[in-house]
């Protein structure tokens, strides 16, 4: 529920303010360059999406969120 889901699984798809095709982040694997920078741009948006919805968790007090981000 807080995602904006009522139940089954939440891919990070899910958290694109985007309007989107699918929910599923789509693999950049021996694509073109465009298709990477596409993949990596919403893989962004939907990060940033992420750390609004866990704002005031005890994950982003703790910093876990900001060393995940940095790591990935």
């Amino acid at each position: 529920r807080r995602f904006g889901r009522s139940g089954g699984v939440l891919v990070l798809g899910d958290l694109d303010p985007f309007p989107i095709d699918m929910r599923t982040v789509r693999d950049p694997f021996d694509q073109a360059e465009i298709v990477f920078e596409m993949v990596y741009e919403r893989i962004d948006r939907c990060v940033e999406g992420l750390g609004r919805a866990l704002a005031g968790s005890d994950a982003v007090q703790s910093g876990t969120l900001v060393r995940a981000r940095m790591e990935f």
